[in-house]
């Protein structure tokens, strides 16, 4: 981040009652977006006040004492008085903003996982005070849509703090022994689309491309950890009927194994999945992401990644053991 956007984030914050707009409960990457931010609100010594949004077809945190007890400290805060307001940060989609909810105005957003948003986002952009996005990628498509580029800022999100609690091997036991491949690729995200054409994180072309170019190998695996929108018993069910469906048409054999994992992981359970010793790379030919948090996560903890060539990854994977795929 530069001297000057970091010297306006610390001086026009300072001591001042804040709103914090966004889907701050839900198990999503703008809820973990939303929860970054609120903790360095927290640690600034601010006054918050909570105004909690749905974030699409995602499951919520509801136990107070769940991530180390922030999921009370923002029901603690959530009221629906704005008096005496005085700053506003709304995490959501641009279209979402109020520009007139207090007297300073950030919109946080992850932009449009394409090259460029449509031109209401761009003047959306323009009627707030500052805009907050997590890659140059998304910068670009929001000035490609007309946002003035003074108005953006660029602050990175940050890996999960689990990774680094787990540096001397994982704090938590996560059983795969059933896992019975020795080298095994994991896919990690949401289908956000049975459609294999608008699925964003192209999981079904992703199983269909693995299973020709494995085909027959027995020595290597899939895991994929996904969802369908919940992590409800009844979605458990249908994600496994869907995934026996696909790979019965797009494998020839029982060859290569693909394992499924489903339900709620903790921060510490996704750390401990991605330095198992049964995890040996992680792939994604994701169509777009405005910052890909499972892909940071996944480069913080030492694992080699091959993912699509382009979008808001791209802005910290060149550092680390990554292979990039081509794409149209």
């Amino acid at each position: 981040m530069e001297e000057q956007q970091k010297e306006f984030l610390e001086g026009e914050f300072n001591m001042k009652k804040v709103v914090i707009k966004g889907p701050l409960l839900s198990k999503s990457g703008y809820g973990t977006h939303a929860r970054q931010v609120f903790k360095w609100l927290l640690n600034r010594g601010n006054q918050i006040v909570c105004d909690v949004t749905p974030w699409g077809i995602t499951p919520w945190h509801i136990d107070p004492s769940s991530l180390g007890g922030l999921v009370g400290e923002v029901m603690k805060r959530t009221s629906p008085s704005l008096d005496g307001v005085e700053a506003s940060i709304q995490i959501q989609l641009p279209n979402e903003w109020n520009p007139n909810l207090a007297q300073l105005n950030i919109g946080v957003t992850a932009g449009i996982e394409t090259d460029k948003a449509i031109p209401a986002w761009g003047e959306a952009c323009n009627r707030m005070t500052r805009v907050i996005v997590p890659s140059n990628f998304s910068k670009s498509g929001l000035v490609a849509a007309g946002a003035d580029p003074e108005k953006i800022i660029v602050v990175p999100e940050s890996f999960s703090e689990s990774i680094q609690k787990g540096q001397n091997g994982p704090s938590v036991e996560l059983n795969l022994d059933d896992v019975d491949t020795p080298f095994n690729f994991l896919l990690f995200g949401q289908i956000t689309s049975r459609d294999p054409e608008t699925d964003r994180k192209n999981i079904l072309y992703t199983v269909k491309w693995f299973c020709e170019e494995f085909a027959g190998d027995k020595n290597v695996g899939l895991i994929i950890k996904s969802n369908l929108g919940t992590n409800c018993v009844f979605h458990k069910h249908q994600l496994k009927d869907f995934f026996t469906m696909l790979v019965k048409e797009v494998r020839k054999g029982d060859f290569p194994r693909i394992h499924l994992l489903n339900g709620d992981m903790s921060d510490l359970e996704c750390a401990a999945l991605l330095k198992h010793p049964k995890v040996s790379a992680m792939i994604s030919f994701t169509r777009g992401e405005g910052w890909g948090l499972p892909l940071i996560d996944a480069a913080a903890s030492g694992l080699p990644i091959i993912a699509t060539g382009w979008s808001g990854h791209m802005d910290f994977l060149g550092v680390g053991k990554f292979s990039k795929v081509s794409h149209e």
